[in-house]
């Protein structure tokens, strides 16, 4: 019987009547007519309704039960003594259906197996945290945002016009600009190469990673033969020619941009490195994720090359304007596609763009989690920069600066001539400099040339963050505490482990990795660049610096290991800048407006299948 006219016969004492046979356990659901039953209720001259018991039963759902069928509940004997059976106590007999929600249970832990036990979840957390360590956060890749927060709608004043964009899509890496030609199909594309799972003994860990690489279509490769013939013409014109076709031809715009640098217009070559970025991003792979940190790509191949060159000029250009929160966000985009090799030394400048970002508890995390596996300790800049870190860590916390200190003196004790450079670049005297402990390493030093060579490397890029007072106190009252033990012979085994691991590390290695002499190639500071090994600006392409020893073969390979023999014999670079600098060392004027900014007037802008 149904629980609502139970309860309605409850409230007006009316017996409930239940129909059984005494003879029989069976019990016979009740059948009624499923044209009266609802009027019946309120019809019935024997009931009398309150007002809320009316407001209540009308919202009720009263189930109807066909004579020709059997109701899926059977009714429980009830004595007479007893209370009329609740929702509660009323049971429920499945039989041989489910239930559903517990058979789409069922079905979910079949398909993907059950939900991993408490002893493994330690182990995917740690995996977790250390994955989102490298997680690109794409509102920190808009370095115009960056700008405009830290000075104002005014900083972004267009120093060009052009015309308006009727529709463009926003990308991650770089925004289309109003001056830019329409995008055409270009012929790069982006294929999966091969997915793996990924183990705990990999040096970067990351479980379950893919590897991609860009493809040139054919039109694409007749494009890149004309730059290349271009480019043996030593004449910028030509390089404008093939971008007049191809607006958006990877290896022209990185071109084009090397020389109006040069050239000293730094904002057109800000630009074309963004066109480079545009690109490639519109050529994704629908898999390929830029903000999961998962994705790779071969630097051996020539095709993948100029994206690792575009970021890092880009990262170059940021820093011009100031932008440093963008430049980390870019330079860990730059590590993750290859963290193994690491090709243009993003280690080296992490630390310094988290100092001058503020990003305190990102780099902090980092090193906490990657000091063992990626040996951290062994890198000076890595070593005096963590010190620093934890140091305005403790000061935002209100904490004495105990650990911080402790991280400093292990920095000095493996590097001590860090500190005399520093001091000495801020033109500032002090008496632990005549001490030849922390005399700096000699030029004529070949058994530690790579760490003489880092070593001012940093100093070079960071000297500047040590000027701020609190710090340069709290610098020399650690040198002069670290000194002092070291002269009473206080804990030697401390200072024999400082040793023991930048003699493992650095003697006997005078090579230069191929890493740090794409670095010194593309940062254009002259002091290193005299440090290059022989020979390494003659043949060098600055579309594509220094190729790994293990590059693929390409259609282009002939072709260009001519042009670097005969650029080597010729002096490439002197030829080149002999034609964009007049005799009397004024820049020549290369007016690109005309012949490409506004070549295509009739276009609307970008067009949005890119």
């Amino acid at each position: 019987m149904s629980r609502a006219l139970r309860k309605l016969q409850k409230e007006k004492s009316v017996p409930v009547l239940e129909e059984q046979d005494s003879s029989n356990d069976e019990k016979l659901p009740v059948t009624v007519s499923n044209k009266s039953i609802g009027f019946d209720l309120l019809m019935d001259d024997d009931l009398v309704l309150d007002e809320s018991s009316s407001d209540h039963n009308a919202n009720l759902n009263i189930p109807i039960t066909s004579s020709n069928k059997k109701s899926k509940k059977s009714k429980k004997k009830k004595p007479k003594s007893a209370q009329p059976v609740t929702e509660k106590d009323e049971p429920i007999q499945n039989g041989s259906e489910e239930d559903e929600i517990d058979k789409a249970i069922r079905e979910v832990n079949e398909k993907l197996g059950d939900l991993p036990k408490s002893t493994d979840m330690g182990s995917t957390e740690r995996t977790v945290k250390e994955k989102s360590i490298f997680l690109i956060e794409y509102k920190h890749l808009d370095g115009d945002a960056e700008m405009k927060k830290q000075f104002g709608s005014i900083a972004l004043r267009e120093t060009r016009t052009g015309r308006k964009v009727k529709s463009t899509r926003r990308r991650a890496l770089a925004n289309p600009k109003s001056h830019w030609p329409r995008a055409n199909p270009t012929g790069l594309s982006c294929e999966l190469l091969s997915t793996h799972e990924g183990t705990s003994k990999e040096l970067f860990i990351i479980t379950g990673y893919s590897t991609f690489s860009f493809k040139h279509s054919k039109d694409y490769e007749v494009t890149q033969l004309q730059f290349i013939q271009a480019i043996e013409t030593l004449n910028p014109n030509n390089i404008m020619e093939v971008l007049a076709k191809s607006p958006f031809h990877i290896d022209s715009n990185l071109q084009m941009s090397e020389i109006l640098k040069q050239n000293g217009d730094i904002t057109m070559a800000s630009d074309f490195v963004e066109r480079c970025l545009y690109a490639f991003e519109a050529s994704l792979h629908p898999n390929f994720s830029l903000s999961a940190g998962n994705c790779r790509l071969e630097f051996n191949r020539i095709e993948n090359r100029s994206m690792f060159v575009s970021i890092f000029r880009h990262i170059q250009y940021l820093g011009r304007r100031g932008c440093w929160r963008t430049c980390l966000e870019f330079q860990k985009l730059l590590y993750n596609l290859d963290p193994v090799n690491d090709p243009f030394g993003s280690l080296l400048y992490l630390d310094f763009f988290a100092l001058k970002s503020g990003e305190y508890a990102w780099y902090e995390n980092f090193w906490s989690q990657f000091n063992e596996k990626l040996s951290l300790s062994k890198f000076c800049n890595i070593s005096y920069s963590i010190a620093m870190i934890k140091w305005e860590l403790e000061r935002g916390n209100g904490e004495t600066h105990t650990e911080s200190t402790i991280l400093l003196k292990q920095a000095i004790a493996r590097f001590p001539s860090v500190v005399y450079g520093l001091f000495e670049k801020m033109t500032l005297v002090e008496s632990f400099m005549d001490y030849p402990w922390f005399q700096p390493l000699q030029e004529s030093t070949k058994d530690y040339g790579i760490l003489k060579l880092l070593i001012d490397m940093y100093i070079d890029t960071c000297w500047t963050l040590w000027k701020i007072p609190e710090l340069l106190d709290w610098l020399k009252t650690t040198i002069n505490e670290i000194w002092n033990e070291r002269r009473n012979g206080t804990n030697p085994a401390f200072f024999d482990n400082a040793l023991n691991i930048v003699t493992l590390e650095y003697q006997n290695k005078s090579q230069m990795p191929l890493s740090i002499q794409r670095t010194i190639v593309l940062s254009d500071n002259s002091t290193f660049g005299n440090r290059l090994p022989a020979g390494t600006m003659d043949s060098l392409l600055s579309f594509d610096p220094l190729p790994p020893p293990t590059a693929i073969d390409n259609p282009y390979t002939t072709r260009l290991t001519t042009q670097r023999e005969s650029a080597e014999n010729a002096g490439i670079i002197d030829r080149l800048m002999g034609f964009l600098f007049r005799p009397d060392g004024a820049p020549q004027n290369i007016h690109i407006e005309n012949d490409f900014l506004e070549e295509n007037d009739e276009d609307e802008g970008l067009d949005e299948d890119f």
